[in-house]
């Protein structure tokens, strides 16, 4: 038997590192309007919803769930899509993303970043047009809540995850495993391995200049790795292990990095960036993610180290403006001027509206739900422990027990919940 519960929304976060920010702003907004709200990760879905039937689901893609469970439980729940990544070659990620096998008309809206996908997935797939809104990024939004603070700490953004995977797989493993687009990974771990002895060269070079060093890995790195650098530079450089990205580039006085969506924000708040893609000796991008070249006009593009010292001996300017990256910021996140932040407001507005007015969630019902949800979790982790795939739990996906939220996240959320009253 399932329960029921009205006023109760249920939050799906498939990528703890690339979600849970922006769902803990919702979840802090849902609850301002007087709704109920859980978090659940991959690990648990299916068997919190074989338990609890909440008045709203939120999944971060439209196969998070079987087609069949999502149309058994349509006419209960109200199911919408949180869209996660627009950035791309549309002729491949859209049709990834909104497979012809799913049937769209399960969910009550879809929420996209961008018209130009809106357009396509009208046009393409069987969904009425109301239900789909261009609405911009979630996470990107979540820029307008940066304080700009001075700090002399140069923040490398890190780009290994073929290399160094956050489960330690041998990158022997990946390569043996390979079967399709064998060329297009092959690009992307020469570069991973050139952009690591490039790293190494500049961060050598500014610690012993007398600069600090932070180094956020990528959200599928392992980030026990960077140890021999923590031991090789005592206190002089250090890892972010944190589970948002904002917080860690608000510490941070400059970005070092090579061409990635995660300079979006940088280039937003205005933080100096230096790309160290012309360093490369072949320009892999051509072969790998092509459209990210546009972010090579937003930041400065030394092609030796001895460039690179000579930047650090002079004042970077805060911002390098750029008409390409103004188009590109409007065509794949809807911003355009100081326009296009408002992605959650946006969400939580339209779905309160749909759900229509309605008693809060009653305390002694609600209670029964969260007691029965942490001992469900509790089962899934021991399991998870014998299973040896703990490690997912603590770095893939979201945990009510240890993923707390950043004094970061707790002040975005305190005046995303101001902007709803």
């Amino acid at each position: 038997m399932i329960l029921k519960v009205n006023r109760l929304i249920i939050i799906h976060i498939d990528t703890l590192r690339r979600e849970y920010p922006y769902c803990y702003l919702l979840k802090k907004g849902f609850e301002q309007l007087g709704y109920r709200v859980l978090l659940v990760s991959r690990r648990n879905i299916r068997a919190v919803l074989n338990i609890v039937l909440p008045e709203i689901l939120i999944v971060s893609h439209c196969f998070s769930l079987s087609s069949d469970f999502m149309r058994k439980i349509k006419d209960k729940t109200d199911i919408y899509v949180i869209g996660v990544e627009a950035i791309g070659d549309g002729s491949y990620m859209w049709p990834y993303d909104y497979p012809e096998e799913v049937d769209l008309r399960s969910f009550k809206g879809i929420f996209l970043w961008n018209r130009y996908f809106r357009d396509w997935l009208i046009q393409n797939r069987e969904i009425a047009s109301e239900r789909v809104y261009c609405v911009g990024s979630p996470r990107v939004s979540m820029s307008k809540y940066i304080e700009k603070k001075n700090t002399n700490v140069i923040g490398f953004v890190g780009r290994f995850e073929f290399l160094n995977t956050f489960d330690k797989r041998p990158a022997l493993t990946n390569l043996i495993n390979m079967k399709d687009d064998r060329r297009h990974f092959l690009y992307r771990f020469f570069a991973e391995v050139e952009g690591a002895v490039i790293y190494g060269d500049i961060i050598d070079y500014l610690i012993n200049s007398g600069f600090k060093v932070s180094i956020r890995p990528h959200p599928q790195e392992c980030e026990s790795t960077y140890n021999v650098l923590k031991d090789k530079y005592k206190g002089k450089l250090a890892v972010d292990d944190s589970a948002e990205y904002l917080g860690w580039l608000e510490s941070v006085g400059l970005i070092v990095a090579t061409l990635s969506t995660s300079l979006t924000e940088a280039y937003l708040i205005g933080k100096p960036i230096i790309s160290v893609d012309r360093m490369f000796k072949e320009n892999y991008m051509i072969h790998y993610d092509k459209w990210m070249e546009n972010y090579m006009s937003i930041a400065y593009a030394p092609s030796s180290l001895e460039e690179v010292k000579e930047l650090f001996k002079n004042d970077l300017n805060a911002k390098r403006s750029s008409p390409e990256m103004d188009e590109y910021l409007e065509r794949h996140y809807n911003i355009k001027g100081d326009q296009g932040f408002d992605a959650l407001e946006k969400i939580v507005r339209v779905i309160h509206k749909e759900s229509g007015t309605g008693n809060r969630c009653p305390w002694v019902r609600y209670m029964f739900v969260r007691v029965m949800f942490f001992h469900l979790d509790i089962i899934l982790l021991i399991r998870s422990y014998f299973r040896k795939t703990l490690y997912r739990e603590f770095h893939y996906n979201y945990c009510c027990f240890w993923n707390k939220p950043s004094s970061f996240m707790k002040r975005a959320a305190a005046k995303f919940v101001a902007s709803l009253k």
